[in-house]
């Protein structure tokens, strides 16, 4: 019971830590469905570096992290100009493309997958992350950089008039965003000791929209609430078959129907 309990916990942890990430760059106004992707990216990367070339678990996280920024800086520079519903399928378009690629990609087991890897990933480790994350987006979000990036997202065009840098603003927040899902992705490679393609999917950008969407949007918080939330609901529900799924819509529904904004709200503290 003890080790069911942590298991499902352990994975609400991973995907409370990539949600975050999706909502930093959510908060800074972009709509963004690839961070699963990017998630995906750094579990392949930190997989392949702890496989082959034998690097330390905390290394091979970290540089997976970092590339998984690096590519998300480089979309979100490419799509400077696209907003709302195009840069939603412009990032779409680029998680399939991921997707398309793993897949046939024999070296890291194509269509089945990059197995073997290395068990490093335990429950204190992941909530380790999760606390030292949660802090750090505390103090960033009073930051002068969490102000401007809470001014973008209300109102572009009166941030820039306002002295702020609009384009290298949501490069870093989407780099930053990526860098956060990228550490869940790490940790969650190391955990199932498994990746997979479908990984990378739009159905697991489904999930943490859903996580993201229930608890909060605009708030960290919400995020680590919501995949909370969901974990703990979706194992309630597990005493059905088919049942369940139709509970779990209904339940959705509900608390998107009382609770649009989601259970948490942004409250933001500026000094």
């Amino acid at each position: 019971m003890l080790g069911y309990l942590e298991n499902v916990a352990t994975t609400a942890g991973i995907n409370a830590i990539i949600t975050i990430g999706l909502t930093v760059v959510v908060m800074s106004g972009q709509l963004s469905v690839c961070n699963a992707a990017l998630a995906g990216l750094a579990a392949y990367t930190a997989a392949s570096l702890s496989i082959f070339l034998g690097l330390p678990f905390l290394l091979s996280v970290l540089l997976g992290a970092a590339l998984a920024a690096a590519v998300g800086a480089a979309l979100s520079l490419v799509c400077r100009n696209l907003q709302g519903f195009y840069l939603a399928i412009a990032t779409l378009a680029f998680g399939a493309i991921l997707v398309t690629v793993f897949e046939n990609l024999q070296v890291l087991g194509g269509a089945m997958g990059l197995a073997r890897i290395p068990p490093r990933t335990s429950f204190f480790n992941v909530y380790a992350v999760l606390v030292v994350l949660l802090c750090l987006l505390w103090r960033f979000e009073r930051s002068r950089f969490g102000v401007a990036l809470y001014a973008l997202a209300d109102d572009p065009i009166a941030a820039s008039a306002m002295g702020i840098h609009v384009v290298a603003l949501k490069v870093l927040a989407f780099a930053l965003g990526a860098f956060i899902s990228g550490l869940g992705g790490g940790l969650y490679a190391h955990y199932a000791t498994v990746v997979v393609p479908g990984d990378l999917s739009f159905h697991q950008e489904i999930n943490l929209y859903l996580y993201a969407g229930v608890g909060g949007l605009t708030s960290y918080w919400g995020a680590v609430l919501g995949a909370f939330a969901l974990a703990a609901l979706t194992e309630l529900l597990r005493f059905s078959i088919y049942e369940r799924y139709l509970l779990f819509g209904l339940l959705l529904a509900l608390i998107m129907l009382l609770k649009p904004e989601g259970l948490v709200k942004r409250f933001p503290r500026r000094n």
